[in-house]
This record gives structure tokens, sequence and C-alpha cells, in this order.
């Protein structure tokens, strides 16, 4: 079962702002929203003629010294919506917080070289900054010619034999195939792509990934990697290789690369520990037949925004004594642990989202339906991993 991840990506576009305020904006392809902020260097989102853009900006925000102590005030994110109105940008923002709700900023109307200063995201924690609509240079698509042969594959497990490698339906695509030698059955498997990425592939004690003996394919992306230069795309001599990195055992054992597997189990016991904590809260929400009555789509709501996505001290410990001494690679297990938590938090506050767009009653027979389909839906997953 291929790993669930949240996918939170920004599109740079770059370019100088050349021409004069307009009463009509034409060649909306030319044109992008900047973004620019104390301390950190503008960036551009683009802006479709028919449809809308969205993002989450993360990660680098710039912040207040002083943060929120209030949790519905500590921002974690701003999710950006830009579409073509008429003659005008439209730019919706947002404020995600720490519970992962989202708070309306605004919603703003820019004409080209119109700027505005967004300051209320003071009070969450983030410095202001300014939306501003630019035109920027188009240049033609940049030609990387595709990758040559199969890419090569280093192997750092002796249980696990690569004894297949062939080119998929897509242009960057391989598919990768793997015996597992070992008498033991391998539930977690991390892969380095050649490009750079990683994958990283699981099954359960009760399902296997690869069984004893086992064969296993797994689709994996190479493309070629180069410079640009003023002639245009040039490949290296060298391409980088796919590593198998490490794998997890249905034994506890593990082989490869040490942080890697202790960041797997990581991961491991993250989804557990939410997958638990998500049916308790269901549980709970259904209660008996006389309390749902008394169950609302709000009480639901706030309780699933409380959940919380920190790992315990318990859970670290335990895990770095199954590990020789992880030094600095204790953050990535940390880290493995939320991310999990936060992956299965966002699912749920997704299926609740989808319930209410679905224009159900907030309470009643309708609300328990859910509950109950939701949390019948987290068991079989619980029991799957």
């Amino acid at each position: 079962m291929r790993h669930f991840y949240l996918a939170i990506a920004f599109v740079f576009l770059s370019g100088p702002n050349a021409l004069a305020q307009q009463s009509q904006l034409d060649e909306f392809s030319t044109l992008a929203v900047q973004i620019a902020s104390i301390d950190r260097a503008p960036f551009t989102l683009p802006v479709y003629k028919d449809r809308t853009f969205e993002t989450t900006w993360s990660g680098d925000i710039p912040r207040t010294p002083k943060q929120p102590t209030d949790d519905n005030h500590k921002g974690l994110n701003i999710p950006i919506k830009v579409r073509k109105e008429g003659d005008v940008v439209r730019v919706d923002a947002s404020v995600g917080l720490e519970s992962f709700k989202e708070v309306a900023l605004g919603t703003y109307y820019l004409r080209l070289d119109e700027s505005v200063i967004i300051r209320e995201v003071t009070q969450y924690g983030f410095k202001p900054f300014a939306l501003k609509l630019i035109r920027t240079e188009i240049r033609p698509p940049l030609v990387i010619p595709p990758f040559r042969g199969l890419p090569e594959v280093k192997n750092r497990l002796k249980s696990t034999e690569v004894v297949g490698l062939e080119k998929g339906e897509s242009a960057d695509q391989y598919l990768l195939s793997l015996r597992n030698n070992s008498p033991k059955n391998v539930i977690d498997l991390e892969i380095i792509m050649p490009t750079g990425g990683t994958t990283h592939e699981w099954g359960s004690l009760e399902r296997p990934l690869i069984p004893a003996g086992a064969i296993y394919k797994i689709s994996i992306s190479a493309q070629t990697v180069g410079q640009i230069t003023e002639a245009g795309f040039e490949p290296n001599p060298v391409q980088p290789k796919g590593v198998i990195n490490a794998a997890l055992f249905d034994d506890g054992t593990y082989e490869g690369d040490l942080v890697s597997a202790a960041t797997m189990e990581a991961r491991r016991r993250g989804r557990e520990l939410q997958l638990k904590r998500i049916i308790a809260l269901l549980k709970k929400a259904l209660g008996s037949e006389d309390q749902a009555s008394v169950t609302t789509i709000e009480s639901v709501e706030k309780d699933i925004y409380s959940l919380g996505v920190d790992s315990d001290a318990d859970t670290i410990e335990e895990i770095s004594r199954h590990y020789p001494p992880l030094n600095e690679g204790l953050q990535y297990v940390v880290q493995g642990v939320k991310d999990q938590m936060s992956a299965w938090k966002y699912y749920l506050i997704h299926e609740l989202k989808t319930y209410k767009d679905g224009k159900h009653s907030a309470d009643g027979d309708d609300l328990r339906d859910w509950l109950k389909g939701t949390k019948e839906h987290f068991e079989k997953l619980s029991n799957a991993h």
C-alpha cells in the first residue's frame, strides 16, 4: 500500500514588470500575483485565464517575534486562491491554524500594478505581506531529453534482490521487481528515486508488503539530470542512481540505513496512534442511542480539530530502544511520527468537509449514519496497517 502523503507545493514564476496600468487585462498567461514580505525574496503565483490556481504558503513565512499563545490564533500556513474575474484578478487568502482549521483573511481584487498589504496576519503570528499584480516574461518551454536506457539502482539490502527493471507506461516511469530472499516478511520499504525523491511502500503484520520468497513490483521515476545553459539543457555525464535504502521486517528487525529504518518505524507508530485516537473520537461522538440526539456537527468538528499531532515522549523512547544511538537522526524520527499523525488528521478533516458540503443535517440520523460509516472506514484502515 502506498504511503499516504499530503502534497504542498508552490509554482514559482518570475519576470520584470514591463507594462503600465491598463483598463483591461489581456494575455492573462503573462500575469502573476507577486507576494513580497520582510526577510524573504518575492515570489509569484500564476494567473490562469479560465481556472483557479490554489496553493498553500508554508514553512518560510516571516513570523513576528512574539507568537500567539491562544490556540485559535496560532498560524501554521497561508492558503491562497488566485482567479481572473473580468478585468481584475481575485485573490482569496486564509490562515491555516496549527489545529488545521482555516480562517478567512479576506478577498482582494487587483488590477495591473496595483498592490495591497495584508496586515490581518499579524494576529496569527505572521508579519504583513503585500500582494501585487504584475506582468511576467514568457520564456519558451525548456526541452529536457528523455532518459536513455534504464536507470541504475543501488541495493543496500542483502535480503532483497533486484530481479528486474523495465520501462513503464509513461516517459519517466520504470517498473522495478524485487524478490525477498529472507525467511522474514518485509512490512516496510524505502526507495530513493534516481531523481532524488523518496517513496515508501508499506504493508502490515497481517498483510506484509513482500512475503518471504515473494516478488514485489514497484514503479519508480527517473528523468535526465543536467544544467540549463545559454545553449539549452545540458545533461550531466553521470546520472544519479536509485537506492533501495531500508526495509523493516515483521519480527521487528531492519536492514539498510539506520535513520531511514527508524523513521519508517516512527511513521508506523504515528499511523497506529492517530488511527486509535480517531476511532475513539468517533465512538465517543456516536455514544449510545439516547446520546445521539445531543451530538451536533459543531461538537464533532471541535473534537476533530482538537486532535493532537505531536509525538509523545514514550513513543519516541520506545522506538529509540530498538535502534543504536540515533543522535542527530532522532529529529527525523520525531518528525516521522508527526507527519503521519498530521496526515491522518487531514484525512479525517477532509471526510468531515465532504459531509458538510453534501448539505446533510447538522445532527440527527444523518450525522449518526456518517459517524458510524466513518468509524467503520477507519477501523478497516487500522486493521490493514
